[in-house]
């Protein structure tokens, strides 16, 4: 299997309440040193969480990035 994450360890991890977190846009949190996006995406009813860099500059800026989708695939638009 080359799905690499089937093989790594998970756990949860309280990071606050649903209310902390505003409503389609995202909200930058620390999980001890990693740097983390969080997406509330109330229009979907959904949640996503993901690595806060932008792959493209690496810059910790991909919470403020623009969620969406393109032919129903959810995406976070770098700002």
């Amino acid at each position: 299997d080359d799905d690499i994450f089937a093989r790594s360890e998970k756990s949860w991890v309280t990071v606050g309440k649903t209310s902390d977190f505003a409503t389609n846009v995202g909200s930058p949190i620390l999980v001890g040193d990693t740097q983390l996006a969080v997406f509330n995406n109330a229009k979907r009813g959904e949640w996503y969480c993901t690595q806060q860099a932008c792959p493209h500059k690496q810059a910790l800026v991909l919470s403020e990035g623009i969620i969406g989708d393109a032919d129903g695939v959810e995406k976070v638009a770098c700002p």
